[in-house]
């Protein structure tokens, strides 16, 4: 995929993207493409990129790669909640251990206490940073992420009975709760360089830790970060 050359006068093959539209390719050679589109068109894991190409175009990941929660409070395992873009229209299928989430702004719409239930709670990475309403994150089973862990001041984690963090991410990745406490009983860092960016809280909202509170590092690394 590249530009005519021709006649050598064009710099870039200028192509027009549509709102919510979703555009994946993969094993193609890309180059002098300038696309002009409100979402980024994803080149695959096996395309290469040629040089000259605009920034929208995205090259080592497909569009299943990320996934936005949107609709208000749900179920984990509702495919409704999920969409391809930031506050699009649901549908696209819940993340697995792959999948980049994200919840921000978009994602609720009522200023209230909500309940977001994770039923099948492993994704590659969380961010909830962006979120600005309150959120009731009713976490189910152990929670696996392959990746970054960032809350936001605004998520409470009510308390489940012997529930197990697990962090097994690959490189350099980052944890942030904003010091809100994450009602679990073990934290486990099973793989990869983890850094905290914030302090990591597992004790109940009364500030008391649980008798049964314990943190795991098995071939892993924590950064306190103080």
């Amino acid at each position: 995929i590249s530009r005519n050359v021709e006649d050598g006068t064009a710099t870039y093959c200028w192509i027009e993207g549509s709102t919510n539209t979703i555009v994946d390719m993969n094993y193609c050679y890309i180059s002098d493409i300038s696309l002009n589109s409100p979402t980024p068109w994803y080149a695959g894991k096996n395309s290469v990129n040629l040089g000259n190409n605009t920034p929208n175009i995205i090259f080592g990941q497909n569009s299943t790669a990320t996934k936005y929660w949107v609709g208000n409070g749900g179920n984990w395992s509702d495919v409704s909640h999920w969409s391809l873009f930031s506050g699009g229209l649901g549908g696209a299928n819940y993340p697995d251990s792959s999948t980049a989430v994200i919840f921000d702004a978009s994602s609720f719409n009522i200023d209230s206490c909500l309940y977001t239930h994770i039923d099948t709670s492993s994704f590659k990475s969380i961010n909830m940073s962006a979120v600005d309403q309150s959120v009731y994150l009713y976490i189910k089973n152990d929670l696996n992420c392959y990746g970054d862990f960032i809350l936001s001041p605004k998520v409470i984690l009510p308390y489940q009975t012997y529930k197990r963090f697990r962090f097994k991410g690959v490189g350099d990745n980052y944890i942030n709760t904003y010091g809100i406490p994450l009602m679990a009983n073990y934290i486990h860092i099973d793989a990869g360089n983890y850094t905290l960016e914030g302090d990591l809280n597992i004790t109940d909202i009364t500030g008391n830790p649980y008798s049964t509170s314990q943190l795991y590092l098995n071939d892993a690394s924590l950064d306190m970060n103080n």
